[in-house]
């Protein structure tokens, strides 16, 4: 069975910049207006124009990561809203880190909600992305946040090969990848492959020619049986749920929090329901998340606290029906976050 999503473009295409990216420092963003050229069987189409938002790293240490996520979405939307606005196209391109990247994401579907947005994945020999998040799960993320598309990037060719194995069955939206240039690419994975974006300015003609002489425009993409169940994400992990998992007792963002997560694990229920009611319990929430390692059901009386706590979870989390929430907004922050209602 084809599962892949009949909506996603299927064209295969070479995308080259026409100059060269800034390196960010330590924790800036910048962005810039890029020159690019599509490159296609029988066309070349130049000064196609992406915004590409260019991060690096933040330090990982505990102290930092309060910041991790209002710090980045609003360094981004800022650049955005300065230099972004009429951009067609947005390009995530992080250094490693994929909360940086969902950061990134949301600010760009929020400053500029009219452009199609497309992410990086880069990843190590251990198929992990520099905050230990693997391939399925940042797919599963972006493609739940309405991503147009996902660019793959790891220097270990066999390590690459398996990634492009571990998410394909899963994907509903172009998966490319990013290359030095066309012949850095093994033959072996074309069909893994809807593209190639170069990570260096060439030249799109001489591109042009080794793709058709190496018969990359003609390989037809293999897509494999999708998997039924129902996809969530926590910190880094997917997990693929049925109608019938276990759901814990609510445990409050206080200043036990991190007790009581362990406690709960102890007892071993699989979904990990997180109370949250007022604005201190969602600082608590935003801190300390990174505690829990099972799949996440957010619960809330106030609509308000719930919504952020859905924005800011780094993951995709599930609402139980448990606490009142409008079917408007469960929609939205279904289409926004990929939030799952059971």
């Amino acid at each position: 069975m084809d599962t892949a999503d009949s909506s996603v473009p299927r064209s295969r295409a070479l995308i080259i910049p026409q100059g060269e990216i800034e390196a960010p420092k330590i924790g800036e963003v910048i962005f810039e207006k890029q020159k690019y050229s599509f490159v296609s069987k029988n066309q070349i189409v130049n000064d196609e124009v992406f915004g590409v938002i260019s991060m690096a790293n933040f330090d990982m240490e505990d102290e930092y990561r309060p910041e991790t996520f209002n710090t980045y979405v609003e360094k981004c939307k800022k650049v955005l809203f300065e230099k972004g606005m009429d951009s067609d196209f947005i390009f995530i391109c992080s250094t490693g880190s994929f909360l940086q990247t969902r950061s990134a994401v949301i600010a760009a579907k929020e400053a500029v909600p009219s452009a199609k947005v497309f992410a990086l994945m880069q990843f190590d020999a251990n198929k992990n992305s520099s905050d230990s998040w693997n391939a399925l799960s940042q797919l599963i993320v972006l493609q739940a946040m309405k991503c147009d598309g996902v660019v793959v990037d790891c220097y270990d060719r066999e390590t690459l090969a398996e990634i492009l194995d571990d998410v394909l069955p899963f994907a509903k939206i172009p998966v490319a990848l990013w290359a030095d240039n066309f012949e850095s690419v093994d033959k072996e994975i074309y069909h893994k492959i809807s593209g190639i974006v170069f990570k260096e300015k060439a030249d799109a003609s001489l591109a042009q020619s080794k793709a058709v002489e190496a018969g990359f425009f003609d390989v037809k993409p293999e897509y494999q049986a999708e998997n039924e169940d129902i996809p969530v994400v926590s910190n880094g992990e997917a997990w693929f749920l049925d109608y019938n998992m276990d759901i814990s007792e609510p445990v409050i963002c206080d200043e036990n929090f991190s007790d009581s997560i362990l406690e709960i694990e102890d007892e071993e229920c699989f979904i990990i329901k997180v109370d949250i009611s007022t604005s201190d319990e969602l600082d608590i929430f935003e801190t300390e998340q990174y505690m829990v390692k099972n799949p996440v059901c957010i619960y809330s009386e106030d609509e308000e606290i719930f919504a952020k706590a859905v924005r800011m979870f780094s993951g995709i989390a599930i609402y139980d029906g448990t606490c009142e929430i409008s079917e408007d907004l469960l929609a939205e922050l279904s289409a926004k976050y990929g939030l799952v209602v059971l």
